[in-house]
């Protein structure tokens, strides 16, 4: 029975382990926009069920959501540093995102490129 149910322990981290979160650091560079503003490094990069996301802090406070990849993300940080955790489909390839400044008289989205180096 013990090694019925060691073999069912080992079977089952096998199984799970390719879904298991893995984190890492890489350096961003940002282009675009007005130079104004940056995203911090390094950039904290989490990959999980397969897909990967960074979690991108800015410079500024004034960005209220960005459109990554067609999907719009709210900033998870009121009152701090605008801070956005997004899925990034491809970390070897320039990503085009749009970010909303609330800087300005009026909101005003302004493109940006990121690029991720490890």
């Amino acid at each position: 029975m013990k090694k019925f149910t060691f073999l069912l322990l080992i079977c089952a981290i096998f199984t799970l382990a390719p879904f298991s979160l893995q984190s890492e650091s890489v350096t961003a560079k940002l282009s675009g926009g007005s130079g104004k503003t940056r995203i911090e490094n390094p950039v904290e990069i989490t990959r999980k069920d397969g897909k990967i996301f960074a979690k991108l802090v800015w410079s500024s406070k004034n960005f209220d959501y960005m459109i990554v990849e067609g999907k719009k993300y709210l900033n998870e940080n009121e009152g701090g540093k605008s801070t956005f955790t997004v899925q990034i489909s491809d970390l070897s390839k320039k990503t085009q995102i749009t970010a909303d400044t609330i800087a300005m008289s009026v909101p005003h989205e302004i493109e940006y490129l990121i690029e991720f180096e490890k």
